[in-house]
Order: C-alpha cells, then structure tokens, then sequence
C-alpha cells in the first residue's frame, strides 16, 4: 500500500526546502568567503546581476539573500501550512457528487422501509397474540348461553346421554296401536 498524500506532500516539501536551504548556506558561505572580491572572474553579466540586485534593494548582496532567505521560509511555511489544511479537509468529489448522494439516500430510504415494515409485521403478530385470550373468553361466553350448552349443566340430561334408556321396536304393537287407534 502507497503513502498517505500528507505523508508525499510533506516528504516532497521537505526534500524541496532541505535542497533550497543547501543552496542558500552554498551561497551565503561563498559570499561570506569571498567578502567583496566575488565579482572577481566571474562573467561579466553576472557581476552586473549582482550590482543590480543590490542597487535595486538598497542593501549588500549578502543583506539581500538573508532578507530573501527568510521571505523563502516564511512562504514555505505558508504553503506548508496551507496543504496541511487542504489535506486535512480534503474531499474528493466522487464521494460528494449528487448521484453518490442520491444513491445514499435511496439506500437509507429503503432501509427505512425495510425496518418500518418489520416494526409493522411485529406490531400485527403482537396485536394477535394478545387478542388470543379475549377471542376465547368470547366464544366461551357465546357457547355458554347456547341452550345445547345449558343441557351440560342439566345433572338428568347428562345422565341420560351417558346411560340412555333402551327402547324396543315392536312393529306389531305399534301397527296394531295404530289399528285400534283408528277403529278399523
């Protein structure tokens, strides 16, 4: 897996400043070396530079690159801090787009769905459960005043069913009481 960007940034910012700084301390230790005599054997056009340079500011060569080394370093560490915050607060715009922020919230809308459908399914299996009890209590008291129910409690009835009288089928009787009934 690669660096972190912070971690380039801050490697490649570094490595940037420590070659500036080789260079500056080069410069500045030759200047100091050569204190004065440095436009000897030199081309010409650069000891005019110099002149120029130092003409332009007001100061010495040397007093110049000591005023520009700090304007480096004081950007440096500008820019230096500048990326550390655009790292820290750094979002990338696939991940902010509109369509990610669609999919995003059509994928917690269905959720949502999902989740209110369970709560609902619970809710009826719950509301059925606890009206189990009540819908027995009703039927019971329903039955209890059917009339076929009342002969349960009636002591001759139920005696009755248990040990019911034997009857005989005698056809001559019967057809003969039938006869006699009818006067024939």
């Amino acid at each position: 897996m690669g660096s972190s960007p912070e971690a380039r940034f801050k490697s490649k910012a570094k490595s940037v400043i420590e070659n500036a700084v080789a260079s500056q301390a080069d410069v500045t230790k030759q200047l100091q070396e050569q204190t004065g005599a440095y436009l000897e054997g030199g081309p010409q056009n650069y000891g005019e530079v110099i002149d120029a340079i130092a003409n332009a500011s007001g100061r010495s060569f040397p007093e110049y690159v000591k005023t520009a080394e700090n304007r480096f370093f004081n950007t440096a560490d500008t820019l230096a801090t500048q990326g550390r915050q655009d790292l820290r607060n750094f979002k990338p715009g696939l991940l902010d787009s509109g369509s990610t922020r669609k999919l995003t919230n059509y994928l917690t809308a269905i959720g949502q769905d999902f989740a209110s459908g369970v709560q609902q399914v619970g809710e009826a299996g719950r509301d059925r459960l606890f009206a189990l009890p009540e819908q027995a209590r009703v039927a019971f008291t329903e039955s209890s005043q059917n009339p076929a129910f009342e002969n349960i409690r009636n002591e001759q009835y139920m005696q009755l069913v248990k040990n019911p009288p034997t009857i005989q089928n005698d056809a001559r009787k019967m057809y003969a009481s039938l006869i006699g009934n009818f006067g024939v």
